[in-house]
């Protein structure tokens, strides 16, 4: 289209133009899109589209591809080996003995403690190799006294060498006169380190399989930056305290025997391919002379060869690091060599960064610690199946995960993102807090999982959206796991798990199936679908299933008395009910006040809380844009986010205004600026307990909310404000106009306010700990770790 036509038909800043733009934004990443815009989120987007500014629509949606794409990368760390692990699709290490002899190079100066440790290990755990020990002119007068107590082991074909300079030559001059006396594939060893069992075979696994292809070797260590364990680029203490030979046996059991790219290898102990070595020379000395970085302009110049270097991902070896050099001088040493490296290779650096980025060998530490830790643990360890979507529900789980730690007890997180498609499991123990990002197919080896992460007791905060969802639950019946069930929805009532019919209204639970029957299948307004298609379509299969489920559970706790009626009418055979409110977080910052209204002036409304379809979306639209609303003497401020209308939305008349999402602890300070009244609470669906309707109470706000779930509870319970029978906007306008009619009364619910008292914290968690302790016992795994 030519720029004229396009000015005329487009101008700029025109809602046309605005909303072509964000068109074409759209088909130019259409998967990314289309992930948020389908089928079921269609209308939520059309009302976007309607009722905001396209501008504003635009930059949301460039965040949430931007955002996408920060997923995108996070998938790229998605832990398929601790699946393939969980799974027994990768077990120990088969690596084969080898049949080659290889040379062991140790350089040395000083430090003969140090020195007499590393050449121990090696003897001791070495076989067909040949061992040169080259003493860099020591001055501690004890290396000599270490060195003539060496011995050959014969009969494990391990050959000793040894040999001092006759002066200081440094440490790169050093290795490249010993590499000088060898003729096969070598190691280079740190006189720093110790080496376990078997180190050699999976060392040179690599360099045996790909010659050609294979310049250099690296394996885990606990101060090896990027190959270190357990934090990479991080000095290390021992994990856990294990020896050497332990960790090392955790790394056969977990690892890999497929080696994993490294930008370069790391010297401290470092296998070389004699092929490589042989057409690229060895060490710069010239450059890099007391060390720091050698080993990188090597490595750099075998890529450029066409060759790798690669992590063994089986194999542990402790480093000391730093022994060799002051900590000054290590320092000077590494400012001086980086600067002389980027300077020579800094057309690596993007590759650099993106490995950096990738974290490749992080799969296989994340695994490994877990395997360990479940391993060694000493505490009562507690799953948590949750799902990853925002709501009170995961406000709930957080905390309750922070308690069960204060409790002394270890917890595994596991959350479910139907959006991205990925199971995040979260570790907090003592030794190691840690996520990790795992592939959809993980669900099925979920019991696996619990059992590798050393699972003692779940608690079941919130599963739908979770695929396989009825083998979950199986699984858990039919387990030895004590489990307990969080009431945080109605799933367990009905795929449907906001009780809405077919129609958009409350079902009321009814006590004969065949509506049931007749709504499931037909219900645009469950998201069931969304999730399982129309496997859950069944009532009655799914009451049987979730029957089952809830009567094998410990306890089914609730937090509001309305749930529990509604559980034991569905569920007249559970005997574990077990009734405990919830807390409300930072419950100390919001104190009583009274609240008056002299019916004088407008009466200042506030919605609290997203503004969803389930939350009375509808209600709210349908109220305010009614002729009726516009022409009292009322204003409402929303706070909290709406599909309907952007934050910072303000009605054309000024009464109306959207405020968009806040902090839960600033909410008392918002309503205190606006002067607020009373509150809306016009939630279409039951609620199982409701934080915003404590909040409001609890600040001395009368509530007006619709007579369903533990929201009317409360509000009856304390006489604290109105209750709406007929759930429309009509009939929440007369209860507008009945307090409008009755100012006194904002007055008189605000002090019943007063009388309500909300659960303790302390109290409350210390139940659910006494459920979780109630004769469970910490169990060992008694998988045999190769040492």
């Amino acid at each position: 289209m030519p720029d004229s036509l396009k000015k005329i038909l487009l101008p700029p800043n025109s809602r046309r133009r605005l909303l072509v733009d964000l068109i074409s934004r759209a088909v130019a990443q259409p998967r990314d899109f289309f992930r948020y815009v389908n089928f079921s989120s269609l209308r939520y987007f059309l009302n976007y589209l309607r009722n905001t500014d396209p501008e504003l629509v635009g930059k949301m949606v460039d965040e949430v591809l931007a955002r996408d794409r920060m997923q995108g990368d996070k998938a790229a760390q998605i832990n398929h080996h601790f699946l393939q692990v969980v799974a027994g699709e990768s077990s120990r290490s088969k690596c084969v003995p080898r049949s080659t002899q290889v040379d062991i190079i140790i350089p040395i100066f000083n430090a003969p403690d140090l020195t007499a440790a590393c050449i121990a290990s090696v003897l001791n755990n070495s076989e067909n190799c040949r061992v040169l020990i080259v003493d860099d002119a020591s001055t501690d007068p004890l290396v000599a006294g270490v060195i003539a107590a060496l011995q050959a082991v014969p009969e494990r074909g391990i050959e000793l060498v040894t040999h001092r300079n006759e002066s200081n030559l440094g440490f790169v001059r050093t290795v490249n006169h010993a590499v000088a006396m060898t003729s096969n594939h070598f190691v280079i060893l740190n006189s720093d380190t110790e080496v376990p069992p078997g180190w050699l075979d999976r060392l040179f696994a690599p360099i045996f399989a790909g010659p050609d292809r294979v310049a250099s070797v690296t394996p885990f260590s606990n101060a090896a930056m990027a190959c270190s364990f357990p934090v990479p680029d991080r000095d290390n203490q021992l994990f856990k305290g294990l020896t050497v030979a332990e960790l090392d046996g955790y790394f056969r059991l977990f690892g890999t025997d497929e080696p994993i790219e490294l930008f370069s290898g790391v010297g401290f102990c470092m296998a070389f391919n004699r092929r490589v070595v042989e057409r690229i020379g060895m060490f710069d000395a010239e450059t890099f002379g007391r060390g720091y970085g050698e080993e990188t302009d090597w490595s750099l110049r075998a890529y450029d060869a066409g060759f790798s270097n690669v992590l063994a991902a089986n194999l542990f070896v402790y480093h000391k690091h730093g022994a060799s050099f002051a900590a000054d001088e290590k320092a000077r040493l590494l400012e001086a060599n980086q600067d002389l490296l980027w300077k020579r290779h800094g057309r690596h650096m993007p590759r650099l960064r993106a490995m950096v980025s990738q974290d490749a060998p992080r799969a296989i530490r994340e695994t490994i610690m877990v395997g360990i830790d479940a391993r060694t643990k000493n505490q009562l360890r507690v799953a948590i199946l949750d799902v990853d979507i925002p709501g009170g529900g995961t406000v709930y789980s957080a905390k309750l995960s922070e308690e069960l730690q204060r409790a002394s007890m270890e917890v595994v997180h596991y959350r479910f993102n139907h959006r991205q498609k990925y199971l995040k499991m979260q570790l907090s123990s003592d030794a190691a807090s840690l996520s990790l990002v795992l592939p959809p197919d993980s669900v099925g080896e979920f019991p696996g999982f619990l059992s590798f992460c050393g699972i003692d007791v779940i608690v079941v905060n919130e599963l739908f959206s979770w695929p396989e969802i009825l083998k979950i639950m199986g699984w858990l019946v039919s387990g030895q796991l004590p489990y307990l069930v969080m009431s945080h929805d109605f799933f367990m009532l009905c795929p449907s798990w906001f009780l809405l019919d077919k129609n958009g209204k409350f079902c009321k639970v009814p006590d004969n199936m065949s509506p049931c029957e007749s709504c499931l299948p037909a219900n645009s307004q469950s998201m069931h679908r969304e999730f399982y298609g129309t496997c859950l379509d069944n009532p009655g299969v799914w009451r049987a299933k979730a029957g089952e489920f809830l009567a094998k559970a410990r306890a089914v706790i609730y937090f509001s008395n309305t749930t529990l009626d509604y559980f034991k009418r569905v569920y007249p055979q559970l005997t574990n009910h077990f009734l405990n409110e919830h807390p409300i977080p930072n419950a100390e910052r919001f104190i009583w006040k009274e609240r008056r209204y002299d019916g004088d002036g407008i009466l200042h409304l506030a919605v609290i809380g997203h503004l969803f379809p389930v939350k009375g979306e509808r209600i709210i639209k349908e109220m305010i844009e009614s002729e009726r609303f516009k022409s009292l003497p009322v204003s409402l401020q929303v706070f909290g986010e709406s599909p309907l209308y952007p934050p910072g939305h303000v009605s054309s008349d000024g009464r109306v205004s959207f405020l968009g999402s806040y902090r839960q602890e600033a909410l008392p300070q918002l309503l205190e600026q606006h002067v607020i009244h009373a509150v809306l609470l016009p939630s279409i669906c039951p609620e199982t307990f409701s934080y915003t309707t404590s909040e409001a109470i609890l600040l001395g706000f009368p509530v007006i909310c619709f007579n369903l779930g533990a929201q009317a509870e409360r509000v009856r319970q304390h006489k604290c404000g109105l209750i709406v029978d007929d759930v429309s906007a009509e009939a929440l306008l007369n209860a507008v106009e009945h307090l409008l009619g009755n100012p006194a009364l904002v007055a008189e619910f605000s002090k019943n306010c007063r009388q309500y008292v909300p659960a303790r914290g302390e109290a409350h968690y210390d139940a659910i700990v006494s459920l979780i302790k109630n004769n469970a016992a910490i169990a060992k795994i008694v998988e045999s770790c190769p040492v």
